[in-house]
């Protein structure tokens, strides 16, 4: 796009998703969720994201590796 002419969309991030896979654990699927509001709570990265005002949605979950 040549400088000075509009933007189709904005220059940002919107809306950032994905899943956070916790592999062998003895915690509970509510105690995953739990760290995960931690994490978003108290990670820089997120807190920059969120404050931007784009979405953060992070699934959180448990997989068990035989």
């Amino acid at each position: 796009m040549p400088l000075g002419s509009p933007l189709p969309v904005p220059a940002r991030l919107e809306h950032v998703w994905g899943t956070a896979t916790v592999h062998n654990t003895n915690a509970t699927q509510e105690q995953i969720k739990k760290l995960g509001d931690e994490v978003h709570l108290r990670c820089p990265v997120a807190n920059m994201i969120v404050l931007s005002g784009c979405v953060l949605d992070i699934h959180w979950r448990i997989v068990e590796v035989d």
